[in-house]
Formats: C-alpha cells, structure tokens, sequence
C-alpha cells in the first residue's frame, strides 16, 4: 500500500510539460467525442433534456476514462518503469470505449479504432505543439524530441485527414451537356410559384402531446386508426413518450391549400425513417408552398412514430405501416371533403391523387398504389376495408426497395418517377431505377403513362428534406463523412422542385409541353443548377419496345418478337444483370458489348411493319452505361447508322446529339481507406452503374443527303469503328413514333 501511495502520489511528476499537455489534448478529444455521442441521442423532450444528457454523458465518460487510468496505476504498480501512466490510461480508455460506439452505427471496430487512433494521434500532437509553444522556459532535450514528433505527427494527420483522404476531392469525372438538344420548351419554370394564395393548417387528433400542432391547434380533427393486428413490437418506452400505442395512432397531416373553389388534385407527401424524436414532416415544407400555389392540395403526412429512435427501436411491419398510414389518411381526407363543412369541404379532387415519398416514405408510396396485392398476401383482408383509391403518380426520392411478403413491388399503369444522388450514403444503391425497371405501362384506360428517373452526381440523401441535412449517417460516425463535394441544399431542393412539378403537370393535368425534359434532362437546363451533373431516364406507354433483354436468354432475340438482333466482330457480347453499388442483381438485364482495336458493330433489324407506323418526328431511344471514363469519352465517336429499305445508309456519331455521361464516382469519406469499415462496406465501391437515356430524332440522320422516312428503316446498327477498346451496357431500345 505504501508503495502504491507513493505511486500515486507521484503521478503529476510522470506528467512532464509534455505529458500535461499530451493529456490535456486527449481529454479535449474526449470531450468532444463525448459531446458528438450525446447529440446523436436526442431525447425528443426539449432542449433542458438534451442538456441534461449531455452533461450525463460527458460526466459518465470521463469518470470511466479516470477510473480506467488509476486501475491502469494500480495494476502495473510493480513494474519499476518511470512512465506516463495516466496518460496511456486515458489513451486506453480512449481507444476501448469510442470504437464500441461506432460500431453501434454501423462501422467495423476496426474502422472505430483506426479513426478514433488518428484523432488521438492528432489531439495529443497539437496539444504538445502549443503547449511546448506557450512556455517561456528553455526546452529540455526530451521536450525538443517531444515537439519534433509531435510536429512532424500533426502534419501526417493534417494531410492524411485533409490530403490524401480527400477531404476536398470532387466526385471525380464529369461531362456537361449544358446545351439542349433542340429548341427551349414553351412552358415557364415549374418550380416558380403559381397564381394561387396558400392557406396553411393542420389536421390531427387534437390530443398529441409533443406537438401542439397536431393537439390544440389542429384546425381539423381525425379520428385515431387501429394498426394492432399486423403491428406486435411496440416498445412500452414508445408509448409512453407518444401517448398512444398500435391501437390508436394519430392521423395527422400538415395542408397548404389553394384559395380558391376547388376541387384540386391532392398530393400526399410523406417523409422515410429517420431518428423519431427529430420529427421530419415539415421538411417538405417547401414542396407543400409551390405545389399549392399552382393549384395542388399538398398534405405533408406524420407518420414519425414509426420512425427508429435509439431509445425503443422501430415497429415491426414499418414499411406496411407506412403505406397503409397513407391509405388511412386519403380515407380521412375524403371524409373531410366530403363534409357539408369545414377547411376541406368540396375541395378535394380524389379522382386525381399522386403520393410522394423520401426513402421508406418513397417505397411506401408505391406499395400503397397497390396495397390491395400486399395486404392480400398477409392475410389481413379486414385492413383493406374502404381503402381503395385511384393513384395517378407515384415519386420517390432515393427509395428503399425491400421485398416485402415474399415479393417486391411492381406497379403498373401508374406514372412514376424517382430521383437519387450518387452521394446517397443512406440508401448507397439507386433502388429507385430498380423500381422504375419494374413499371409496367400498357395502352390501358387512363393513359398514356409515363416512368421517369433523374441521378444526380453531387446530391445526398438528405437534403431533399430542409430537416435532415448534410449527413445521411448518424453521430458520432457522421465526423468521417465528407460533405465539401456535395452540392448546396437549396440547389437540391430546387431541382426536387423543378422536376416534381413538372412531372405532376405532366401526369395529372397533361400538359405535355414538359414531356421533353423527361426525356433529356437539358432541356431544363435553364431551371437546373450547374453544381451537379445529370442523367435521366423517360419511357412512356405510348413508345414501341424494341429490346429490353427480359424476354429470354437468346443473344438473337428480341422484346419485340419480329425484330432480330445480332453482332458482328466485337470482342464480346452478352446479356446480363445489371448490378448495384455492391454488384448485386438490379434484377433487370441488359446487353454488355465490348470492342477491341478491331471494332465491330450491334445490330436490331426492324420489321417493316413496326417501320410503317412511325411518323416523320419519329426518335430512336436507347439507354447507355459506359463501362469506363475512357470508354465514355470514347461514345462521341460511336456511329449510329440506319439502313433503309432500298439499301441506302444514313449515319450520325452520337457526339452530335449529346456526350455520354462518365461514371458517377463519390469519395463518401475523408478517410477514405475507412470506406470499406463502414455501413457493412454499402458505401463501396466509388460509382455503381447508372444508365442515361439517349433520344435521336430521326429527322438528324441524313441519307445520302436526302432527309430519312422513319417509315423506311430496317434496321439500326450501332458501329465501335476508330474507337479505342472499351465497352457499354446497352438497354430498352425503343421508338418514339410521334
């Protein structure tokens, strides 16, 4: 005891001036990790509560670092060495506790411990730095050795975590085609506010406790709904803080109305998981205020209770939840319009209905367009009842697509669009073009239908929210991300913006002079920002299907069964999966051609009685995916040839019409090499295979000088002649016969 007395007695003089300083950096480090974790586990009950966790945690930790460090004393007590062991017992502690919290979110303990030695590296290495710095006495050997390492450890930091890592690197290659193809659309900016005064108010239960929105100030009441026979894990934590439970959950929504006689298309807007006590509803704030003003009733749903929180988990079923809370609240919305008075009454029109989704909220929009086959499938008719409305449009901002009850979603005759960034770091894979994939459109009543999707290199996950910002990957992990190549908030929003109002002037009201910018996205390029880069996809039901690889495992056969493909002289030419982030199925296929030095060419023989059909504004429609940066910049020289009828050829490089997009790549992190450690490796590798859509008038080919009667075409040939070796994906050639 007397020795250990000793020991500890003498722990200040084991703490040099350049050990005092090295502790006070590691416990600053500390410190700061401490207060990130705190503010990752919101408790939903004010600001006073969060303090008090806060300095809970704070105080919990370093009592646990100190206490860590004098076990350390009292262990190695008999170890006759002169070190610094408080400070290794806080380095320890450091390095045994905040990789555990990362792994809580979704990092490896390696990727934890490697980050969390960087920080300490660099923390005690600065503080040693201006620590030696400030003093007036004459440095000792042992502290001008000290101050050396430590500079020379600070600026590998700096320039691993800065430099080399990326902090500033850009989304790597990328190609404008700021010019549009042909002349301006004849229409006004669809994000630009419309004609309409906005009234804004809220329906709810009129009993939420934690926001009086949907309690006192609800201007409407609704009645509470019963999800308890197909949601049985609730937290009783869960209840308490929301006041209810599955039995009775809220139906609460935030309405900006026209003023004006009615009845308007309703828009229902709901919002994906994100933590629950950060309520994310009135993120979409400023999607409700346009949409209203050109005429939509735009509702914002509440739906987060069903949202995870960190304290009681997430509800079973919560993708059923989601949808089946939307069909709940069209079932209320129809009742308060169809009330002899009230905010809403007669001036809904629930024949014209489109839902928007975020995320799960994006999935969930889907599936309630065709909950009838979902809910079938669980065995719970009785959640059906009164339940069935016409949903015009569906649009999903970076979806989730989970199967669900044995199967995933497939919509059919309904208008869709989606629209993700390759900077996603939430949802790492674009599942919306998945989902787009697997709309059906037919010549159905209610058409023509239309399927649209838009991938933009520099957005994220969030900021299509005005609430959930910059990082898609909760604290303490989010201090790896890097968010200097993102493009600015506003910026996404205003594209969301652009191209959700266009697309509903286009799907509920017909107004086809928007039609062009679904198509090739340049034609919006007026309404768009120039921070990110595009490439969009468009199909509609009215276009002839030439090939979309789904038919058969036949290299020769077409989608179109008179139609014939085939190749010759390329050095490889195979259908096959397209693949996500990770290089999983898409569970949709394409054709891969690759070309040597020697060329070669791809060819689909057209019948003629598919030609006869089409119209003098006839385009031929394709979908690419270079394979490569160098094979994109290669595809401006690739030559696309008709042959017609008589024999005669008409020919133009697609350099004419536009300049394929490269590879979307996205540095997710500063410390790059950490890439693979996080998020179970999703956010590996850089870029993932994302297709664009190129349409060519058929009016630009020229035949021998002579203009080219789509009517005469027999065939359409794609020539790799004068290129250097590379390959492309190729899918859903098409015509556009008007």
């Amino acid at each position: 005891m007397k020795r250990l007395r000793t020991r500890l007695r003498r722990l200040p003089e084991f703490g040099s001036r350049t050990c005092l300083s090295a502790i006070a950096g590691i416990a600053a480090l500390q410190l700061w990790l401490l207060v990130e974790t705190a503010r990752g586990m919101p408790t939903g009950l004010g600001a006073a509560a969060d303090a008090l966790l806060l300095l809970a945690v704070i105080a919990a930790g370093y009592a646990l670092f100190f206490a860590g460090a004098l076990l350390l004393c009292v262990l190695l007590v008999w170890i006759p060495l002169r070190v610094p062991w408080l400070l290794l017992g806080l380095v320890g502690g450091t390095l045994g506790l905040f990789p555990k919290l990362f792994t809580y979110m979704n990092t490896s303990y390696v990727g934890g411990f490697a980050f969390t030695a960087f920080c300490s590296a660099g923390a005690m290495a600065a503080s040693v730095v201006l620590g030696l710095s400030l003093q007036r006495k004459p440095y000792a050997r042992s502290e001008r050795c000290a101050l050396g390492i430590s500079a020379l450890t600070l600026a590998a930091v700096f320039y691993v975590v800065t430099g080399a890592f990326g902090l500033h690197s850009s989304a790597g290659p990328e190609v404008q085609n700021a010019v549009p193809p042909g002349s301006a659309l004849q229409a006004d900016n669809p994000a630009r506010p419309g004609e309409y005064e906005v009234r804004r108010f809220t329906y709810g239960s009129g009993q939420d406790i934690r926001r009086s929105a949907f309690g006192e100030e609800a201007a409407l009441k609704t009645e509470p709904v019963d999800a308890s026979a197909f949601v049985s894990r609730w937290n009783g934590l869960r209840s308490w803080y929301w006041g209810f439970d599955p039995s009775n959950l809220p139906v609460n929504g935030t309405v900006w109305l026209p003023e004006g006689d009615g009845p308007f298309p309703l828009v229902l807007m709901v919002h994906g998981n994100h933590l629950m006590e950060d309520f994310s509803d009135g993120g979409y704030g400023y999607l409700g205020e346009l949409l209203a003003s050109r005429g939509y009733a735009a509702v914002s749903v509440d739906e987060n209770f069903v949202n995870y929180s960190i304290w009681s988990g997430i509800p079973d079923d919560d993708y059923a939840l989601r949808a089946w809370l939307l069909l709940r609240h069209l079932q209320a919305l129809e009742q308060m319009d169809g009330a002899a008075q009230g905010l809403l009454a007669g001036k809904l029109d629930l024949q014209s209905i489109a839902l928007i989704g975020h995320s799960r909220g994006g999935q969930a929009a889907a599936l309630a367009a065709v909950y009838d086959a979902y809910f079938r499938l669980t065995d719970q008719p009785d959640m059906l009842a009164n339940l069935s409305y016409p949903i015009q449009t569906v649009i999903a901002f970076a979806p989730t697509d989970k199967k669900l009850a044995g199967r995933y979603v497939e919509l059919e005759d309904i208008n869709y669009l989606t629209l993700q960034g390759a900077y996603d770091s939430d949802v790492t894979t674009f599942d919306g073009d998945r989902q787009y994939d697997r709309v059906r459109m037919t010549d159905g009543p209610g058409g023509p239908y239309t399927k649209a999707s838009l991938y933009l290199s520099r957005a994220n996950h969030g900021q299509f929210n005005t609430t959930w910002g910059a990082h898609d990957i909760r604290l303490p992990t989010r201090l790896l991300m890097n968010t200097q190549a993102l493009m600015d908030a506003q910026e996404q929003r205003q594209v969301a913006a652009v191209y959700i109002s266009a697309f509903l002037e286009l799907t509920m009201r017909g107004d086809a002079r928007y039609e062009p910018m679904f198509r090739d996205w340049r034609y919006a390029a007026a309404w768009l920002p120039d921070s990110t880069a595009y490439k969009s996809r468009y199909m509609d039901s009215e276009m002839i299907r030439l090939s979309d690889y789904e038919e058969d495992r036949d290299l020769r056969t077409a989608t179109l069964p008179t139609a014939e493909l085939s190749g010759d002289g390329l050095a490889r030419w195979s259908e096959e999966d397209k693949k996500n982030r990770q290089l999983g199925s898409r569970m949709n296929r394409a054709v891969r051609l690759e070309w040597s030095d020697a060329g070669g060419r791809y060819d689909l023989a057209l019948p003629a009685a598919v030609a006869a059909g089409l119209e003098d504004s006839a385009q031929l429609a394709f979908s690419l995916a270079p394979g490569s940066v160098e094979a994109a910049s290669q595809l401006a020289e690739l030559t696309i040839r008709l042959t017609l009828a008589d024999g005669r050829q008409a020919s133009l490089s697609l350099g004419e019409v536009m300049q394929p997009s490269a590879p979307f790549y996205s540095r997710f992190l500063n410390a790059g090499p950490l890439t693979g450690q996080i998020k179970n490796g999703k956010l590996e590798p850089s870029s993932e295979q994302a297709y664009e859509d190129v349409f060519i008038p058929i009016s630009r080919f020229a035949g021998g000088g002579a203009p080219v009667d789509p009517r005469q075409i027999r065939a359409i040939s794609w020539v790799f002649e004068g290129l250097a070796p590379g390959s492309v994906s190729l899918d859903n050639v098409a015509m556009l016969p008007r």
